[in-house]
């Protein structure tokens, strides 16, 4: 599957600002779209306003964020994976980073 989005982003009374898209597949056979901000323009407390456009131009997405809502976390500890009973899988276990605050609510992404 091939789609054409831009992504675009606003700091509360700054001008627009384009990001690169970068895509690649999920194991579920979507497609998960991502891009990196830089850090200057990760400023906590100050509404961030995402904007993701189709190749029509048509808007395809809206939100109003704000960066200090969002936890980036260092990766979790513990790693073990070994060979499921079945077929091709594997079972992966690990515990959450050190320090991280509301263990239980923490959701992770094996890629």
């Amino acid at each position: 599957m091939d789609f054409n989005y831009s992504f675009s982003y606003q700091l509360e009374g700054e001008s627009r600002k384009s990001c690169s898209l970068h895509q690649a597949p999920t194991v579920r056979g979507s497609v998960r779209f991502w891009c990196s901000l830089p850090t200057a323009d990760t400023s906590s407390f100050v509404p961030l306003e995402l904007q993701v456009t189709e190749a029509s131009g048509s808007p395809r997405y809206h939100r109003i964020i704000h960066i200090n809502e969002v936890v980036l976390l260092d990766a979790p500890a513990g790693l073990l994976a070994r060979r499921a009973e079945e077929g091709s899988h594997v079972v992966l276990r690990w515990l959450p980073p050190p320090g991280a605050p509301m263990t239980t609510h923490i959701r992770y992404e094996v890629d």
